[in-house]
């Protein structure tokens, strides 16, 4: 039961050549910075098939391996940590899945809603993610408490919290720490996401998520970032911010032109 979960990843070259990667891979932390930087440009988080299509979302790699790599898609954190997680085991590297829980809204309570994944590399564990999108770390972020950590003109630091919490900071341009997530370091097992992946994509759970309310894709760019929220479209350039109201045409070319997404959206309705 649950083999799926499980399976090894169809193939290894097809992925790397979906996000752009060229040379031979090693088991080394350049490496390792490529993949992450790669496959946030390539790769976006979206959740149609959560908000529009209203589909249950599989977590088999085969599955995901078909819509992600093959069909031209994305997906939103349980899908691309996933794969990308499948990736870096066919590519030798020692990899755990971890949990995270997203701090924004409200406190002091918020639900493990967040999958991530930790390397272990040379003695020393990094946090890897390629399904948060937006302000994410474009890069592996070294367990390390309270040391600040440059990844290209972002900025971040680990606060460990206690024996397996660590709090995400990013560093914003008003040097001002802004609390991302919370991770935890405990090793969790691929079937263990089964249940929140649920909650995160059911729309009888939409209380405990967005996505099942709202239209979501994110992609990182060579200078910054873009986002589509509902009818809302978001490019980041640099300190610029540039915002546009969208139509259900205008959000189809988009997700060609800016989210790389290939796969032939023309029956589903973006923005009603």
């Amino acid at each position: 039961m649950y083999e799926e979960l499980y399976e090894p990843l169809p193939d290894v070259d097809a992925y790397l050549k979906r996000i752009g990667f060229t040379g031979t891979p090693k088991v080394n932390l350049t490496t390792l910075e490529q993949l992450i930087y790669l496959h946030q440009t390539a790769i976006p988080f979206e959740d149609i098939d959560v908000h529009c299509r209203k589909v249950p979302i599989t977590l088999a790699i085969r599955e995901l391996f078909d819509k992600i790599i093959l069909g031209g898609r994305g997906g939103y954190c349980f899908e691309l940590n996933c794969l990308f997680y499948s990736l870096l085991q066919a590519l030798g590297f020692t990899v755990t899945p971890c949990i995270c829980k997203v701090l924004e809204g409200e406190g002091p309570h918020f639900i493990a809603s967040h999958r991530g994944t930790i390397v272990h590399l040379n003695a020393d564990c990094y946090y890897c993610d390629v399904g948060f999108g937006g302000p994410v770390p474009p890069g592996p972020l070294k367990f390390e408490n309270s040391t600040l950590q440059t990844i290209g003109p972002n900025r971040y630091q680990f606060i460990k919290c206690d024996n397996s919490w660590w709090e995400l900071v990013r560093i914003n341009s008003k040097i001002e720490p802004v609390s991302m997530l919370l991770v935890n370091t405990e090793p969790f097992d691929p079937v263990d996401y089964l249940s929140m992946n649920m909650i995160c994509s059911d729309h009888n759970s939409r209380h405990h998520n967005r996505f099942t309310d709202h239209l979501v894709l994110n992609i990182r760019t060579a200078d910054g970032h873009a986002s589509i929220e509902d009818d809302v479209f978001t490019l980041r350039i640099g300190e610029k911010t540039i915002r546009e109201t969208i139509d259900d045409a205008r959000a189809h070319k988009l997700c060609r032109d800016v989210f790389c997404i290939s796969a032939d959206l023309s029956s589903i309705r973006l923005i009603p």
